[in-house]
């Protein structure tokens, strides 16, 4: 089983910057979890947060601003599937712009995590 979700990637952030260590740090839980990375399915938001697309490997989907949650909340019932596991990785401003899908999402007791970079 592949246990990485990170390919071999240069991370495309500045020098310092916390994406990288965010992006690291969701590989070690995944991997500490033992989740196959093939059983992600990782929606991203527009911005930096939204370059993580490019260093995953697992699916990936590119949502617009602040609608990631509502992206994912579609992907995780079209999967209905517990061994699948949807992220959604988001900056602040799509988080708080995405808040009502998110409070929808809480609603259906939906089984996705968010991540807000």
């Amino acid at each position: 089983m592949q246990t990485s979700i990170l390919n071999d990637k240069k991370a495309p952030y500045c020098p310092g910057c916390g994406h990288t260590v965010i992006t690291h740090t969701i590989d070690k839980a995944l991997a500490a979890l033992e989740i196959n990375p093939l059983d992600v399915v990782a929606v991203s938001d527009i911005g930096c947060c939204g370059l993580v697309d490019g260093l995953l490997n697992c699916h990936t989907v590119h949502g617009l601003h602040g609608r990631s949650v509502a992206l994912a909340t579609g992907i995780a019932y079209g999967l209905n599937h517990p061994g699948k596991k949807v992220l959604v990785i988001q900056g602040d401003g799509g988080a708080t712009i995405g808040l009502q899908h998110l409070m929808e999402a809480a609603r259906q007791n939906l089984d996705l995590t968010l991540i807000v970079q």
